[in-house]
């Protein structure tokens, strides 16, 4: 998780390893035959959607079609809209993300959407929320929203 996310964009180790508790919140891990992490991906099963908080490949198999293959075994089994957060298209590796979910049939919705601080003293973060199979419509976007941040972003 460090390794992969920014302080902004991940909880302290004690909240984190309290979503543990919660019924409708897991990480799915992917080891290698010695035992080494290769990835993980942190799934919250919410009303409107399985929402993807956080996906993250070992940089020792990044490249290798890790990612792609999660992704993949996510959209075969979800009867759900799938939903995650992408930052915006701001900088060459943000660019490079969306690409590959939007590879992976994800759509990218640029309604307003601002990610409330997960860690104490974070600021705000501005995002974006991609979807799949459909684009999310700017009349419904509001209700997936409510859905994330009633079960995310409460303390």
């Amino acid at each position: 998780m460090v390794t992969s996310f920014p302080s902004s964009e991940r909880r302290s180790y004690e909240d984190q390893k309290a979503l543990l508790e919660k019924q409708n919140y897991e990480i799915k891990i992917n080891r290698n035959e010695q035992g080494e992490l290769l990835s993980f991906i942190a799934i919250w099963q919410l009303k409107t959607s399985h929402f993807i908080e956080h996906l993250a490949v070992s940089p020792l198999s990044r490249g290798g079609g890790v990612g792609g293959k999660i992704m993949k075994s996510m959209i075969e089994t979800s009867q759900k809209p799938i939903l995650l957060e992408v930052e915006q298209p701001e900088t060459e590796i943000a660019k490079k993300r969306i690409q590959f979910y939007e590879r992976l049939g994800f759509h990218l919705n640029t309604h307003d959407y601002v990610q409330s601080p997960i860690q104490e003293g974070e600021a705000p973060l501005p995002l974006h929320i991609m979807s799949y199979p459909n684009p999310i419509l700017a009349e419904d976007f509001s209700y997936f929203k409510e859905d994330i941040f009633s079960e995310l972003y409460t303390n």
